[in-house]
């Protein structure tokens, strides 16, 4: 039963990163088009921006989530490296999932650069909260672990979340024009 749940868990998540890999097609200019001034202009296409930063989130992300996992969850190790091996391909999914779509909308201008980023924070974290929940409770078949994976994760999580973008802020790639 647990193991019909983990092959249908995988087999959304690899779903989720066929959808959401596509080009950065809705950051090319359309002649004619007005563009609002953004903050600085990325050399990098937005497809690739979010490969980038889901990689390096779901590295820590993935690393805190092990170590939450095992001090509450437990298991056995295979379990413990099947949670491992699906947190991150649903993990990595749904952040360069949620990262190609918030950087393909209108990007913010300067004076919603703050707001923006708290936004982008708050959303995300409900999206990622769900989504570890799902996946504590398919793996534990509790609610209350579940909720307890949750809530350890959660800050930890969203630490590694500010971080990750405050880093790819200040040193992301810039055009040498």
């Amino acid at each position: 039963m647990a193991f019909c749940r983990l092959r249908r868990l995988t087999a959304l998540a690899l779903l989720a990163v066929v959808l959401f890999a596509g080009p950065a097609s809705a950051q090319e200019r359309v002649p004619g088009v007005a563009v609002t001034e953004t903050i600085s202009p990325d050399p990098l296409p937005a497809w690739q921006r979010a490969l980038y930063k889901a990689v390096t989130y779901q590295a820590m992300g993935n690393i805190a989530d092990f170590l939450f996992y095992r001090a509450l969850i437990g298991g056995s190790p295979a379990m413990t490296g099947s949670f491992v091996v699906v947190n991150a391909v649903t993990g990595f999914s749904l952040y360069y999932g949620y990262e190609y779509a918030w950087n393909s909308a209108v990007p913010p201008s300067e004076d919603r650069k703050a707001r923006s980023l708290t936004e982008k924070t708050v959303l995300y974290r409900a999206l990622n909260t769900s989504k570890n929940f799902a996946l504590s409770y398919a793996y534990s078949g509790s609610a209350a672990l579940a909720s307890a994976f949750v809530a350890s994760t959660f800050i930890s999580d969203t630490a590694i979340f500010l971080t990750n973008e405050y880093l790819w802020g200040a040193l992301r790639p810039r055009d040498p024009s």
